[in-house]
């Protein structure tokens, strides 16, 4: 089990799926049958994005390069960067059976996480503030590429959407925490904010999902208050997450990215399978 845990751990697998599962539970919002095409180029892309910056860290920032998704890559560089220009081939090839709508989005969602890509190349000041950024194009993607398609979105799913942009940046903030305690030198936003403040803003989040379900998503059994109860209760647990670092330490990457993988239960249910 734990070398199942590692390779999912080293190979980025699991925000791949988190992901997935997400965007899927964002088609379902809008009564809309799932793009199974569309999730699968955007779980390419994201597994490429999440390689590409394993593979730009042991060649820029080697010395800061050390932990075992880091050793992981350099010791199977050759191999994952084969793996990568494959599923990038492999992601524009899937493209033209897109409609016109999602392949815009998909090229201007692209730009920004180019510029981003690039900023966080050039400038220190820039990576040490990612968690705000990455969160942004994460949300994007996974939110963007069900509503991208359709002429009218419900107010929910645009709520629905800030909130997975919260849960999004709650799990950054607290996934640098732990790298910051475990290696102080780590460049993340504890290099500008101190973790006492960090952990505060992530408490802080449990407020805006509570408040968020119990005005607009308490009424009812519609899909869309269930995915607000389970956003609320990953947030509670993220937060929670932090008075067990000790237990959690060694595997917390992994573990916050399964609690993002908590709607599919939600989507089972929907579709009867579960």
């Amino acid at each position: 089990m734990n070398i199942i845990i590692r390779h999912i751990e080293n190979l980025s697998l699991a925000p791949v799926l988190v992901a997935v599962v997400n965007s899927a539970a964002f088609y379902l919002l809008q009564n809309d049958s799932i793009n199974g095409l569309a999730l699968l180029i955007l779980g390419l892309i994201c597994w490429i994005v999440y390689m590409y910056d394993g593979l730009r860290d042991i060649i820029r920032f080697p010395a800061e390069s050390t932990s075992s998704r880091h050793l992981f890559i350099q010791k199977h560089q050759f191999n994952i960067s084969i793996l990568v220009i494959a599923a990038c081939i492999l992601s524009i090839i899937l493209l033209f059976f897109q409609n016109k709508d999602l392949i815009f989005f998909g090229s201007t969602t692209a730009i920004f996480l180019a510029i981003y890509l690039f900023l966080v190349n050039k400038s220190l000041s820039f990576r040490i503030r990612k968690e705000y950024f990455m969160p942004i194009i994460f949300t994007m993607a996974v939110c963007g590429v069900p509503m991208a398609q359709k002429t009218s979105i419900n107010l929910s799913t645009w709520v629905l959407a800030g909130l997975f942009f919260i849960l999004a940046l709650q799990n950054t903030f607290l996934s640098s925490w732990f790298e910051n305690r475990q290696n102080p030198n780590a460049v993340n936003i504890y290099n500008k904010i101190s973790p006492k403040t960090g952990l505060r803003f992530v408490n802080l989040c449990n407020v805006i999902f509570i408040f968020s379900f119990i005005v607009l998503f308490s009424n009812g059994k519609e899909l869309k208050n269930g995915l607000a109860f389970i956003y609320l209760l990953i947030s509670l647990l993220v937060s929670f997450s932090a008075s067990k670092a000790d237990l959690l330490q060694k595997h917390y990457r992994i573990l916050l990215d399964i609690l993002l993988l908590l709607p599919l239960f939600l989507i089972l249910f929907h579709l009867g399978l579960f």
